[in-house]
């Protein structure tokens, strides 16, 4: 991946808590993420009325198991399953953060995506994510090789993103 002196350029493997952390971190700012469980509740409420009401029909009860497994599932065992059975995850990760945006090498794979579809990034004490159409990027802290390269890098951030680093502990 070629440098310019301006680009900020990481290099990392993701450990099985930074993954996970970090996706959980990125799925909690999507809209409407936080209506979920409530909206679960609910939802396990009036199964449970109308399998009261049906004198006890089969689809009630599998209704209500489907709805109050697929909240921890998603939250919870997939991101674990996505980490232990997708091998690629696993891959060195190296990031170049320029001018233009981030071109990242995964495994034999590289993406480039321009500031513009970042919504934003969050700054936690121990990484960053980089939010982008429903899905996000994480960066932990130890990647960057000295001070002056991650102060680099948030000034990267600074300048292009809509919405700027939000610190969150």
């Amino acid at each position: 991946m070629p440098e310019s002196p301006a680009d900020v350029v990481v290099r990392f493997e993701l450990t099985e808590a930074e993954f996970i952390t970090g996706g959980q971190r990125g799925m909690q700012r999507l809209p409407g993420f936080w209506i979920l469980p409530p909206l679960t509740v609910c939802m396990a409420l009036f199964v449970v009325v109308h399998f009261w009401s049906t004198n006890g029909r089969v689809a009630s009860l599998v209704g209500l198991v489907a709805l109050c497994c697929y909240w921890p599932w998603l939250y919870y065992w997939l991101p674990r399953r996505r980490y232990r059975v997708n091998a690629a995850v696993h891959d060195q990760r190296e990031l170049a953060f320029g001018a233009d945006g981030v071109t990242g090498q995964y495994g034999s794979r590289t993406v480039t995506r321009p500031w513009g579809q970042y919504r934003e990034v969050l700054e936690f004490d121990d990484m960053y994510v980089l939010r982008y159409r429903g899905n996000s990027s994480t960066v932990p802290k130890r990647a960057f090789a000295t001070p002056d390269q991650e102060e680099r890098f948030r000034s990267l951030v600074a300048a292009h993103c809509t919405l700027r680093l939000a610190q969150h502990t």
